[in-house]
């Protein structure tokens, strides 16, 4: 990328307008952030009560969440670091959709540190003998704030030099790209796998990442179906909603493969301890009720609403698809962690899980909406993007 600067479309052009346009777009107004605000306030409200109440079930909740929404925000930073280094022209008109999803990052590592609070309550095996220096918790709770904290300054940087169109932006989108493989692999190991250290998979990182690559589209196609009103529907085609859906559609049909590749390789296998696991999960109260609403909502849904062109070009129906695979994604995340933990399964128990989920779903909107207030949600002053709103409507 270049920082010389971009001379303006010819005035009158089709492209002037849409320049202007983009410029004028104001950024998110001060009644989301206040509603998102209470939303956090009564998470941490919650797990106040819950920690009085039901430690277990809350710090098991405060986990898989931390799971899902750190994975979210990290996977905004890796599909726009993914579209700069494809140097995909269209992925311009979101590409800042999906960036400012970062905006939660050092929240994540503030929790994932706060974790070592609920250690004991986390690993019931916290204190047996014979077993290696890789699970000691104190150790597992550094390496994983510490893994997300270079993951947050790398992010930023990267972020930082994507906004400015510095030559650094390639090398720093390359670096968290790589990087996102084995350090969130290995988050999903000690906060998805751990609890039980009967369950083995190696399946599960990758579902894991996938996952998290998968919810962030399913965040973008939310945030455009939001946004995309007034002049901004000009900016952002149909055509480029349908690449978008396309995206989205292709995931889920890939983590319903691998879903389906984890449980035949521990099926077929016959490997008594993963088998019984998936017993437990789809048997037993209230677990297969949740399992199930995780396969409809993250997979079957998702995957049949989308083979239809015409949904695909709707940023509505996108979005729509895209907040039911989030909730089929954390129904998911709850079931890595909770069935793991000698929990308390009633109504008690659902309410204070149902309350942290709320906050956390509040924290993390109000640092995406931050994020948005910080810098313009249209990269007019790059040139790709001007030449992006330059090319003519034509299908494919």
């Amino acid at each position: 990328m270049t920082s010389e600067a971009l001379p303006r479309p010819r005035p009158g052009s089709e492209a002037a307008r849409l320049v202007d346009a983009a410029e004028r777009t104001a950024p998110p107004g001060a009644t989301p952030l206040v509603l998102s605000g209470a939303l956090a306030v009564l998470g941490i409200v919650c797990f106040v009560i819950g920690l009085m109440q039901d430690p277990v079930v809350t710090w098991g909740a405060v986990a898989a969440n931390l799971l899902f929404w750190a994975g979210l925000a990290q996977g905004g930073v890796v599909v726009a670091a993914s579209l700069h280094l494809a140097e995909a022209r269209w992925g311009r008109l979101i590409e800042r959709f999906a960036l400012a999803l970062g905006g939660f990052k050092p929240i994540s590592v503030v929790i994932a540190a706060g974790l070592w609070f609920g250690r004991s309550r986390l690993f019931p095996w916290m204190g047996d003998r014979g077993l290696p220096p890789w699970l000691n918790s104190n150790a597992l709770v550094l390496r994983d704030a510490g893994g997300l904290l270079v993951m947050t300054l790398l992010s930023a940087a990267f972020a930082r030099a994507s906004i400015r169109r510095s030559a650094a932006a390639g090398p720093l989108a390359m670096a968290v790209t790589i990087l996102f493989f084995p350090i969130f692999g290995i988050l999903s190991v000690d906060l998805g796998m751990s609890p039980d250290l009967r369950y083995h998979s190696t399946v599960y990182p990758v579902l894991y990442l996938s996952g998290c690559y998968y919810s962030t589209l399913a965040a973008t196609a939310i945030s455009v179906a939001l946004w995309r009103q007034g002049e901004v529907r000009a900016i952002i085609p149909p055509k480029r909603v349908l690449d978008l859906g396309n995206l989205l559609w292709g995931f889920a049909i890939f983590v319903g493969y691998l879903w389906w590749c984890e449980f035949l390789v521990h099926w077929m296998g016959n490997l008594p301890d993963e088998a019984g696991r998936h017993l437990h999960l789809w048997h037993d109260w209230p677990w297969r009720i949740i399992a199930w609403g995780a396969l409809a909502c993250g997979v079957l849904v998702p995957s049949a609403a989308l083979l239809s062109r015409g949904v695909k070009r709707s940023s509505a129906a996108g979005g729509l698809a895209g907040a039911v695979a989030l909730a089929g994604i954390l129904l998911e995340r709850l079931l890595d962690v909770l069935p793991a933990l000698p929990v308390e399964r009633g109504v008690g128990a659902a309410v204070l899980t149902a309350g942290v989920c709320v906050g956390f779903a509040g924290m993390f909107a109000v640092c995406y909406l931050l994020a948005l207030r910080r810098t313009p949600l249209f990269p007019t002053e790059d040139p790709e993007f001007v030449k992006e709103l330059a090319v003519k409507d034509v299908e494919v």
